[in-house]
């Protein structure tokens, strides 16, 4: 059995959505638990196309709920110091 890495993602713009979502599903060892966007219909429909278990449009709300190993984000806004301590 492989073991699957517990990730999420922070931002469902048009690069990520279109260029890493997509790729995600042929790397294995990937389990996609959350995906995190400011706008609710891009998180919403994120989680619903690319697998997520869970969306939120809250990063606090994410990171406290989620048992998530590694953060991914291609947001320029993201706060480093809310993934770094992961």
């Amino acid at each position: 059995m492989i073991k699957k890495v517990k990730i999420g993602f922070i931002g469902c713009g048009s690069y990520v959505t279109s260029s890493l979502y997509p790729a995600i599903h042929i790397i294995l060892e990937i389990d996609l638990v959350a995906v995190c966007d400011l706008k609710e219909d891009l998180a919403k429909r994120d989680a619903r196309n690319f697998g997520a278990r869970r969306w939120y449009t809250d990063l606090e709300k994410m990171l406290s709920k989620e048992a998530v190993k590694t953060m991914i984000t291609t947001e320029k806004s993201a706060k480093i110091d809310q993934i770094i301590f992961l």
